[in-house]
């Protein structure tokens, strides 16, 4: 065995090895009663009380509730985060009892509806002791209030997206069929010499007007009997069925805060289809309007506007990769032919 010299003492290499080991174990046993202590302080049992309703507030029965406790001082095997769920009741209530120091709502899942974490903005829940249990969520007759949106019927819908700036002047054109802006004239009157886009139609004008500080945005559409149907709803999505009656040719917004985003449906050709839009404005600059413009369009022509992005996938497959459709034009509305929805879904009316 190998030694060194220490102040002129001659000391074994392995008593250092011996004295390395035993301050290690010394310090993981410290560690692991400091964890254990602090364990004990944030760890609870907890028993947490939730309900779960729509949008409107009607209790949600039968709504599976995919729930994740974190347990403070876990130590491998034992995992930190443990993962369960349970069932709504015929009022929508719940209960859920577990051991750790933060319980959450991961995911709540029943067929017929939707859930979104914007519709939950709380959704982790700190455990307390025993002795300062109190309030929503850890007392029976006040349970938390989860929400999660009822879906409306499919339907055929696809949606578009694009953001530019406006300056006062040239309207933008939307087609809302072809999913496209056209943001000048001479575009306009150059399609009329292509075999794509021959059959370009404008169903809403955008523009600007007013100057900088005081402007305003306008949208029309040109069309006779069609227009736009403003309606404030919390979340855009609860706009599912667009309506009969109530349409105006053209709307004025004032470019200021409090006023975006609008949101309307809109009525295009006197009622061939329908759809709705979304438009997020500001002054970016002077004399500048930046916009965003999100829209959805039934291509089957019907109001309904539930939109549902497996569908829109699939409708772009059998354009695109399977070949076994062509892009649905205006003239197949015009036709008065039924339109099938994609593979695997319901035919759109």
């Amino acid at each position: 065995m190998g030694s060194c010299l220490l102040a002129g003492l001659s000391v074994p290499l392995g008593a250092f090895a011996a004295a390395s080991e035993a301050g290690q174990s010394g310090q993981k046993e410290r560690y692991l009663e400091a964890v254990a202590d602090l364990a004990g302080e944030l760890n609870n049992d907890i028993r947490f009380y939730g309900q779960v309703v729509d949008l409107a507030g009607a209790p949600v029965a039968d709504a599976v509730v995919k729930m994740t406790v974190r347990v403070a001082g876990a130590i491998p095997p034992e995992p930190e985060f443990k993962r369960f769920q349970v069932m709504t009741d015929g009022q929508g209530r719940f209960v859920a009892t577990a051991f750790g120091d933060v319980i959450g709502v991961d995911e709540i899942i029943r067929e017929g509806y939707t859930y979104h974490y914007r519709y939950n903005r709380t959704r982790d829940f700190k455990s307390l002791k025993k002795e300062k249990l109190h309030g929503v969520g850890f007392e029976p007759d006040q349970p938390f209030v989860f929400r999660i949106r009822k879906l409306a019927p499919p339907a055929f819908v696809v949606l578009h997206n694009m953001t530019f700036g406006k300056k006062p002047g040239t309207p933008s054109m939307l087609d809302l069929i072809k999913r496209r802006w056209v943001h000048n004239e001479a575009d306009i009157v150059a399609m009329q010499y292509s075999s794509i886009d021959r059959d370009w139609h404008t169903d809403v004008s955008l523009s600007v007007e007013g100057e900088p500080g005081k402007m305003r945005l306008v949208l029309e559409a040109p069309d006779p009997d069609s227009g736009f149907v403003v309606e404030k709803h919390e979340f855009f999505e609860e706009m599912t069925e667009a309506p009969e009656h109530g349409y105006k040719s053209s709307l004025e917004i004032p470019v200021k805060s409090g006023e975006s985003p609008v949101t309307a449906y809109v009525k295009c050709q006197g009622g061939l289809f329908y759809g709705k839009i979304d438009i997020e404005f500001s002054e970016s600059k002077p004399g500048i309007v930046a916009v965003n413009a999100t829209h959805f369009v039934n291509l089957a022509g019907g109001r309904g506007l539930e939109y549902t992005p497996a569908i829109e996938s699939q409708y772009d497959w059998e354009r695109n990769i399977d070949h076994t459709r062509r892009e649905i034009r205006r003239a197949d509305l015009l036709s008065g032919q039924p339109i099938a929805m994609p593979k695997g879904s319901e035919v759109a009316r």
